[in-house]
């Protein structure tokens, strides 16, 4: 598995207090920066370092739209099917399903390891409230799915456990995606991206 690029980062590094999730929950160090495009700032780091999309218009030929949805157990599949309507208003129904089965694993993964340690799914999480943020860019013929999250452990691959029912999620992305990465969100949080096309 490739690994994700880091964005947002001083020098391919996590500012202070971000770390990777291990296995364990201990801290791994975190994996230099990969930047899609032979080294050159990607388009859509800069969209996910704005706070929100300017009404949903396309700003330098990007389209980017926002759902919040409530940081619960439909919220995976209320993802797919946002985004599946989303991508085929774009007429790009053909990338629906990689793209749905990525969002529900981001989704998922930002559920089970990006709210506050301690933190129940049904409890005010961080400044916007009980929810996840989701976003969907697209400029020509890329679409970026992007998945934020108040936690500060960036995710990081682990080989899956046949015998375990959870642990493939990033797995899944590197294979479905064209690529996928961190864009850090200071004050707190990140952007788990993943590219198609």
């Amino acid at each position: 598995m490739s690994g994700p690029s880091l964005e947002g980062a001083p020098s391919g590094r996590a500012a202070a207090g971000a770390r990777a999730a291990g296995d364990d929950g201990e801290a791994l160090p975190l994996p230099a920066a990969r930047t899609p495009g032979g080294g050159r700032g990607a388009w859509w780091t800069s969209a996910l370092r704005a706070p929100v999309p300017v009404d949903g218009a396309p700003v330098r030929r990007i389209e980017d739209v926002l759902f919040e949805l409530p940081a619960d157990q439909g919220a995976p599949a209320a993802a797919r099917r946002l985004g599946s309507e989303l991508l085929g208003d774009w007429g790009l129904s053909e990338a629906a399903g990689g793209v749905e089965l990525v969002l529900s694993e981001l989704v998922t993964n930002a559920l089970r390891h990006g709210l506050p340690s301690g933190a129940a799914v049904n409890v005010l999480s961080y400044g916007y409230g009980n929810v996840i943020r989701v976003r969907l860019l697209r400029r020509d013929g890329e679409v970026v799915c992007a998945v934020h999250d108040p936690g500060e452990r960036v995710p990081a691959p682990r080989e899956p456990d046949l015998m375990l029912e959870t642990g493939r999620g990033l797995h899944l992305v590197d294979c479905f995606s064209r690529s996928w990465g961190v864009v850090l969100t200071p004050p707190c949080g990140k952007y788990v991206w993943a590219l198609f096309g």
